[in-house]
């Protein structure tokens, strides 16, 4: 008898039918359950319980080092200073220093110019090639007046003045380019580590200083650090505008700061940054050491930040053959769209002609992927015949 069920359900029915057929394979189950109950002790074994690792939270935070912070953020302000104002030598130095690993950007911004480093010697060059294009600029003067020599000059030209390109008609000195050179003869080295730190106004600086006249003593022991911290505000500079900003904010000296989840800390946090980014390097004068916390987030954000970015202003590097442009945005970076929607933006024709349907799935049988007739063009009807 022939029957189109499968194999495996062929054979159930045959063993139903067979009589005592679920009996025998039911008593050897229940010997062999019996026999393991009274070995273990009428107690079934425990599965295995999955080895526990140690998850990422459970290392230790690493230790912070606010002086070492505060250097890479001198220096990563020092190179980006070097990026908008220096040369084409410079601005290698810069950009490998800012790309590379911390102790690259060291060596990048070594501010012992007055040495041999590599900042200084790529000043050097650009000085150097500056100096030969004004030459070649100045030089191309002669060049114009050979072409311009002849016997007699048109009308109402006279001789001299035909021959003579004037300052004005220099189309070097027109779009500014001989100025620019001549001035990177005139460039100082020194530009380049002035201290970046904005200044506070003079009207910040007094309401500063009424504020500390009415808090701090100048002969109490309990203020010895406070004295000792508003001094260093000013000395060899001029007072911060942050620094005055954050003074003014807490009345004084911080002597508490928020908790890690509060609001106030959350925004303390993106005023640091801001002072960050304005290259205001250092850390805030903090005497009785409670902002300690809120200036290692800061940091850490702000460096996390900064790899997120190109931090040396370049263009995204070149593909190279076979690569294809990865997806932007937070969800797609990196990754390569996949699915009946790779081609997105062709319509419904791409999707029919890969042998897809609307819905993405691809279209099994011989005609999948094919135009079917009826569809967008109307079929030739034979001369003489009518549709019914």
């Amino acid at each position: 008898m022939r029957t189109h069920a499968r194999p495996s359900a062929r054979r159930r029915r045959t063993l139903l039918r067979i009589r005592g057929g679920w009996s025998r394979f039911l008593a050897p189950a229940a010997l062999a359950t019996a026999t393991a109950l009274a070995v273990t002790g009428a107690q079934l074994p425990a599965p295995a319980q999955p080895t526990r690792t140690q998850a990422a939270a459970d290392t230790l935070p690493t230790t912070f080092d606010p002086k070492a912070a505060e250097r890479v953020r001198q220096e990563q302000c020092l190179l980006d200073g070097v990026l908008r104002k220096g040369g084409p030598a410079m601005k290698e130095v810069a950009r490998a220093g800012l790309l590379g690993t911390e102790e690259q950007l060291h060596t990048a911004a070594d501010p012992e110019y007055w040495n041999t480093t590599a900042l200084s010697t790529a000043f050097d060059t650009d000085k150097a090639a500056a100096d030969a294009k004004l030459d070649e600029l100045s030089g191309r003067r002669s060049v114009w007046q050979q072409s311009l020599a002849v016997v007699t000059p048109p009308p109402p030209y006279t001789y001299t003045g035909f021959q003579w390109v004037a300052d004005k008609d220099n189309p070097y000195n027109a779009v500014g380019l001989s100025g620019w050179c001549a001035a990177q003869f005139w460039k100082q080295e020194d530009d380049f580590y002035a201290n970046p730190h904005p200044l506070a106004g003079k009207e910040s600086v007094d309401a500063a200083a009424a504020v500390y006249n009415a808090r701090y003593s100048p002969t109490s022991n309990e203020d010895y650090e406070d004295r000792q911290a508003w001094a260093s505000m000013q000395f060899m500079h001029g007072m911060y505008a942050d620094d005055a900003r954050l003074f003014l904010q807490y009345g004084g000296f911080p002597t508490v700061a928020p908790a890690a989840d509060s609001m106030e800390f959350r925004i303390d946090v993106e005023n640091l940054k801001a002072r960050f980014a304005s290259c205001a390097y250092s850390s805030p004068p903090d005497p009785h050491q409670v902002l300690g916390e809120e200036i290692a987030t800061a940091h850490r954000v702000a460096r996390r930040d900064r790899r997120a970015e190109d931090p040396a202003g370049r263009h995204p590097p070149r593909r190279g053959p076979g690569q294809r442009r990865p997806l932007r945005g937070l969800a797609g970076e990196g990754r390569r769209r996949t699915g009946p929607v790779a081609a997105y933006g062709r319509g419904r024709q791409t999707l029919r002609r890969a042998g897809r349907g609307q819905d993405g799935r691809r279209q099994e049988g011989r005609g999948a992927g094919r135009r079917r007739p009826g569809r967008g063009r109307a079929r030739r009807r034979a001369p003489g015949r009518t549709t019914p």
